[in-house]
């Protein structure tokens, strides 16, 4: 597959760290309940426009006004167009996968076998793909790369192993 269009690290970095000090885990939180990926572009534009002239008009700048006013202008920029939005959701859901790569890492040290358990990579797979919203299967192909290209391998409950 072609390599996704992402944001600079960098400036992921900075989006997800003002989100996390305002307590949001994305833009799409941060514009308000209810708003998600499927939410309609014209609706996070319009709602990224409200919350950045609300933080201009705010007579009181602080710290987090300040913060306030740059996600929203960060919002305004990543809905501005359909691809922008797509760059966003892909650094988002690839974001996400780092975090998902470090929990397959992490169960494959405690085993101390150079391996993970398939009903581990399900669990992870059915939790993953709730929480982050992607599909089973592009989870399952993450964590089978992942695993594939650190040289580990799955293993079946019970001690049978699968060499991936």
């Amino acid at each position: 597959p072609a390599a996704k269009d992402l944001l600079d690290r960098s400036l992921a970095n900075e989006i997800t760290q003002t989100l996390q000090e305002l307590g949001h885990e994305s833009l799409y939180d941060f514009l308000g309940q209810g708003f998600c990926i499927e939410t309609p572009i014209s609706l996070l534009r319009d709602k990224a426009e409200e919350r950045y002239a609300s933080a201009r008009r705010n007579p009181c700048p602080d710290t987090r006004n300040s913060l306030i006013q740059s996600l929203a202008g960060h919002a305004r920029v990543q809905f501005k167009t359909a691809e922008s939005k797509k760059r966003y959701d892909d650094t988002l859901a690839d974001m996400a996968f780092d975090g998902l790569k470090g929990l397959v890492a992490e169960t494959v040290e405690i085993s101390g076998s150079g391996s993970i358990d398939r009903s581990q990579v399900d669990l992870l797979v059915a939790r993953f793909s709730k929480e982050a919203r992607v599909r089973p299967g592009e989870v399952r192909r993450v964590i089978s790369e992942f695993v594939q290209s650190n040289r580990w391998f799955v293993s079946e409950t019970g001690g049978a192993s699968e060499r991936r």
